[in-house]
């Protein structure tokens, strides 16, 4: 063929040989010049798979044109410095095909149809990005830390995001979206600087944590078709002022709007409200809608500004301390619609001594609705901690001691909630009861339980001056929330009667320095001693077999904890933020940690797992995220997977032995940040290691089998 410039070499239809001649460019001399195409710097790989297709140059050559069917990481473009033109016989671009390139912009053209994960991530410089019609998917991690990069759009052949696609895009200010997309993966546009989003028309969940601490984030549009919001989605965004969430949304997760701390107008026309998920904002109107039927924990403790509240006949479950501490709340009004419903006042408990009242909106005028009244009538139900009325209508299901005595304790006269009279009351124990004695330890400090019975779900809740406890040896099981937020308890024995140690039995014990627990417990319940921040020390015996979602996390001052080897599973986050933890070692009888167990333990130095004998099975997303002070890791031989973010941001580790002798799948960002620069494998495993990391590393690691 004739001499051609790049332009014409992309729409050439001529066959084209190593000794054909480009005419290129050399800026740095002003003039052109003619390059043999077999004297272009192409991998060796591109020139057995895809030349003539691809022209890969750098130098004083101006551009980079690429024109094969797909584009990966063989090609050799990761952390090149160039530019680049897209040509028309390109389909996909694959895996980290060009992470950490030094290039400012990037237009897709139509005719890609995917982006694979990583493609792009890490491009600090480039600023624009151009993504082609036909595009249907946009990958795991695809644009993340391109820090540069002000704005997007989503074009309308988009149907799915992956997770963390857009995360850390720390100069992303503008997003839109212009299709129907039918799925958005976690954290996809996280800590980005956006002001405004609209989902559009799209029918899809928007993923746990998309939107998590994007502080700029002022103007939100949830569109008509979104199903869910998932945790923690909306979490720190401190500029979001109110928000409108239409009927088609099926659930708000939890702690979905937590820490929006301008938030003070939400309409919610949902189905069900998730844990903490508005909790302590700054709401002064709050609309719940016909839709919603279930309200969860805390969802709107705290939430300080509300005045009053009207719940709509539709709910039919509002869980205790959702409206915990609301300190302003006047009146609330629960709209019956003619029926005799339950609703557990718990959800009201905390400092709400200022509340007048709860009343009925159109429904009896009466309490034991013998004669109904005429449509609009409202009848205040008082609420009286000192005695109970046989209320028919609305169920109060709290536990009232029937006395002045400040100080309950065992045999005190107790109503329940199957018997309404407070002229015929029923004599129970502290440890039957459900919220028995929550908050009611005001003066008291100490208490021993001493009879053979379970201790109820949220029996000590907040009694915040308890500080000696003792338990007899024939307690069976400790209730959900049994002593959450005891906050003056020091040390606790478990006896070996116990079982089984309930949800949040401990949470936020935050003077507990010390727990010794019984020989006959099973399992320690999700957030059990979460936030037990001077806990020091706690053992987990032989018999304990699972340890739940979040049960030792943040507690920042742990330095020693045992693990039983009878534990097969602990959940996710278990041990989170454990700041005080230096050293761990997990038994060979763990199978399954959790995503995140030991994320932002900075302190964590050594990590101790039996390489051959281990029975792990997989190291999850984030398990290692973050452990600053974490120098080494053993991988033993049953792994066979290794998560997103596992082992990244551990600027201290430096030595990786990988025992499998197949290898685990990896992500391209599983060690992201880490100080390691390579990766040791069992020897003539390498060959596995390099299919598994696409290429000639793995996870971004240099391969050396040495093991």
């Amino acid at each position: 063929m004739s001499d051609k410039t790049i332009t014409e070499l992309i729409q050439s239809a001529e066959v084209i040989s190593p000794n054909d001649v480009l005419l290129v460019v050399d800026t740095s001399a002003e003039q052109t010049k003619k390059i043999k195409l077999s004297n272009l710097p192409i991998s060796d790989t591109a020139l057995q798979t895809s030349f003539p297709y691809t022209v890969y140059f750098t130098g004083s050559a101006e551009a980079t044109t690429i024109n094969s069917t797909t584009i990966d990481s063989s090609l050799g473009f990761s952390g090149s410095q160039i530019d680049i033109q897209i040509g028309s016989r390109v389909k996909s671009i694959g895996n980290n095909a060009f992470k950490e390139c030094d290039i400012t912009n990037i237009s897709i053209p139509d005719n890609v149809a995917s982006i694979g994960n990583s493609a792009f991530q890490e491009c600090g410089t480039l600023t624009s990005a151009i993504i082609g019609e036909r595009v249907k998917s946009i990958g795991t991690g695809a644009f993340s830390g391109c820090s540069s990069l002000t704005s997007i759009e989503i074009p309308d052949g988009v149907t799915s995001i992956g997770e963390f696609a857009f995360d850390a895009c720390s100069g992303l200010t503008d997003i839109k979206i212009h299709g129907t997309l039918s799925s958005m993966g976690r954290y996809t546009f996280r800590a980005s600087p956006i002001t405004s989003f609209d989902s559009g028309l799209g029918s899809f969940s928007i993923g746990n944590g998309s939107f998590f601490n994007c502080t700029s984030l002022s103007n939100l549009t949830i569109g008509p078709n979104i199903t869910s919001l998932g945790d923690y989605t909306f979490q720190g965004c401190t500029n979001l002022t109110r928000i409108t969430i239409p009927s088609s949304v099926t659930s708000i997760g939890h702690y979905a709007f937590f820490g929006c701390s301008s938030l003070a107008s939400a309409t919610l026309n949902c189905t069900s409200i998730g844990h903490y998920a508005f909790r302590a904002t700054p709401l002064t109107n709050l609309t719940l809608g016909n839709t919603v039927t279930s309200i969860g924990l805390y969802s709107f403790a705290n939430c300080t500004s509300l005045t009053s509240l009207v719940i709509p006949s539709s709910v039919n479950k509002i869980q205790n301390s959702a409206f915990r501490d609301c300190t302003n709340l006047k009146q609330v009004y629960i709209n019956m619609d003619g029926e005799t419903k339950r609703i557990r006042v718990a959800g009201f408990t905390g400092d709400n001594s200022h509340l007048n009242g709860i009343y009925e909106l159109d429904a009896f005028g009466n309490y034991n609705q013998t004669s109904p009244s005429t449509s609009g009538v409202i009848e205040k139900k008082d609420i009286d901690a000192g005695t109970e009325e046989d209320l028919s209508i609305i169920n109060y299901y709290w536990c009232l001691r029937d006395g002045s005595d400040n100080n309950p304790s065992e045999g005190d006269i107790i109503t329940n909630n199957s018997d309404r009279s407070a002229s015929n009351p029923t004599i129970l124990q502290p440890y039957d009861l459900t919220w028995g004695f929550a908050q009611s330890y005001s003066s008291s400090d100490s208490l021993s339980v001493t009879k053979d019975k379970p201790i109820g779900s949220d029996a000590f809740y907040a009694c915040t001056n308890l500080a000696n406890l003792s338990i007899s040896s024939g307690a069976t099981s400790i209730g959900d929330s049994a002593f959450n937020q005891c906050s003056s308890l020091t040390n606790i024995q478990i006896p070996d009667s116990v079982t089984s140690i309930g949800e949040r039995a401990f949470v936020s014990c935050t003077g507990l320095i010390d727990a010794t627990i019984g020989n006959s417990v099973t399992s320690i319940g999700n957030r059990a001693f979460q936030n037990c921040s001077s806990l020091r020390r706690a053992i987990i015996p032989e018999s304990v077999t699972s340890v739940g979602d979040f049960a030792f996390n943040v507690c920042s001052d742990i330095e020693k904890l045992i693990i039983g080897g009878s534990v097969t599973s602990i959940g996710n986050y278990a041990l989170q933020g454990c700041s005080g933890l230096s050293s761990i070692t997990i038994p060979d009888s763990v199978s399954q940690i959790g995503q995140g167990i030991f994320e932002n333990s900075i302190n964590l130095q050594s990590v101790t797992i039996n390489s051959g004998t281990s029975a792990l099975a997989s190291i999850p997303d984030q398990a290692f995220n973050s452990c600053s002070g974490l120098s080494s890791i053993t991988i033993p031989t049953g792994v066979t997977s290794i998560g997103s973010f596992s082992f990244a941001n551990t600027p201290s580790l430096t030595t990786i032995n990988c025992f499998p002798t197949g290898a685990p799948t990896v992500e391209s960002d599983s060690f992201t940040n880490s100080l390691a620069s390579g990766i040791h494998v069992p020897s003539g495993a390498k060959a596995s290691y390099e299919i598994a990391g696409n290429g000639t590393t793995y996870g971004g690691l240099t391969i050396i089998d040495d093991l």
